[in-house]
């Protein structure tokens, strides 16, 4: 009697179901199932990116790029094709990249996620990011890092206006009622210096010797000087503080002109201004209050001239153009000095200024004004020297107007 080898043939069917065409489709099914789940995956993450504005580095346990996906190609320092397998310090350099490479090593290392913010220069301009880091299984029992990086650039700028308009609330209460107490004082000081101007005026001198009739007189000349100039700054202060004030159609051509003639004392000894506008519609806005934005930007232009210049070298230029159907684009270009890139982030701040007597309201009070009309103002450096001032004013929209090219 011959013994069966149940071993052999158990490992022999064995052998031959695994090589059985259905085995080897079912192996087949498996493997494309798989692909779609990852072609799946990769879809949901495109189109997770597609909304978020941002970037996903996947790096490894020498926190070294493996892959990326980037909603904006923008948002990149460098083209993705030159990306993978560099490490985050020789993608930014030593000075940001370090950050990022402690962050990644921490979340290999110890499992932990990470979160921070940074901001950096990337070709479409300067922006912000929120940077979040997690622990994933990598090759070889080793941790990956998974950094989801997020622009969050409008939000810093929404949030940055909020605190700039919650600083105006405050500093237009604290306005109000300063410029409350101090205005009362002034006003009797003013009277009374006045009055004595008059009188020094009328007399004739009694025993007492010009020099010391001079002298009383320059005394009461400083005194009205300086009550005018803190009246100044309390009008400033009180522009601050008022509310929005209605607005209707006004003449755009006409406030220039209207500004022009104000401070015609200011900028006709010192330069040459010239005016581009024609064809504009009306625009929405408060004449008075515009007039007075115009009249401090063409001040500030020529306070901004160099000294030593010859004044027929020194030049302004107001151009006025329709932009669209709504709105109208005025710029106020000058060839002074210019502002610093360090100070022109900041010439609309409250008490920011950067002349010895300025009181740092003038730009302040200006933005305000145009914001009320639903308009805007902002600052440009004019190369090789110079400023630009850029306000867009809404206006009545018309059909039969000419628009700017």
């Amino acid at each position: 009697m011959k013994r069966k080898n149940w071993g052999r043939k158990t490992t022999r069917c064995k052998e031959r179901n695994m090589c059985s065409p259905r085995m080897r489709n079912k192996e087949n099914k498996g493997v494309i199932d798989l692909r779609r789940s990852l072609d799946d995956a990769v879809g949901r993450l495109r189109l997770f990116q597609a909304h978020t504005r941002g970037i996903i580095f996947e790096l490894d346990s020498n926190a070294r790029i493996i892959r990326l996906f980037a909603s904006d190609p923008e948002l990149l320092a460098r083209p993705a094709s030159e990306i993978p397998g560099k490490t985050v310090v020789e993608l930014l350099g030593p000075k940001l990249g370090q950050r990022h490479h402690d962050a990644a090593m921490r979340t290999v290392q110890t499992g932990q996620s990470q979160s921070y913010e940074y901001e950096l220069d990337v070709p479409g301009g300067h922006c912000y990011f929120a940077c979040d880091s997690v622990a994933v299984p990598g090759n070889a029992n080793l941790r990956h890092a998974v950094f989801w990086i997020r622009d969050i650039t409008e939000q810093v700028q929404v949030q940055k206006k909020l605190i700039r308009t919650e600083r105006l609330a405050l500093v237009g209460a604290l306005a109000a009622g300063v410029a409350h107490e101090v205005n009362n004082p002034l006003a009797y000081m003013m009277l009374n210096a006045e009055k004595l101007q008059r009188t020094f005026r009328q007399l004739e001198p009694d025993g007492t010797s010009f020099e010391t009739l001079d002298s009383v007189k320059n005394g009461i000349a400083m005194i009205l000087d300086g009550t005018r100039h803190v009246r100044h700054i309390m009008g400033e202060l009180l522009e601050l503080a008022r509310s929005d004030d209605p607005i209707k159609p006004v003449d755009l051509s006409e406030v220039v002109g209207l500004a022009l003639e104000i401070s015609k004392s200011v900028w006709e000894p010192s330069a040459n201004v010239y005016v581009e506008a024609q064809n504009l519609p009306p625009i929405m806005a408060h004449r008075g209050r515009l007039v007075q934005v115009f009249v401090n930007l063409l001040t500030n232009a020529v306070e901004a001239m160099p000294d030593g210049r010859c004044p027929a070298e020194n030049e302004i230029v107001i151009s006025c153009k329709r932009q669209g159907h709504n709105a109208v684009r005025v710029e106020i270009r000058d060839n002074g000095t210019g502002i610093s890139p360090e100070d022109g982030s900041r010439i609309f701040d409250p008490f920011f200024t950067t002349k010895l007597e300025g009181t740092g309201l003038g730009l302040t009070v200006c933005q305000r004004i145009v914001s009320s009309f639903g308009g805007d103002i902002h600052y440009e450096k004019v190369t090789p020297q110079g400023s630009l001032f850029k306000l867009t004013l809404q206006c009545i929209q018309s059909a039969a107007l000419p628009q700017a090219e």
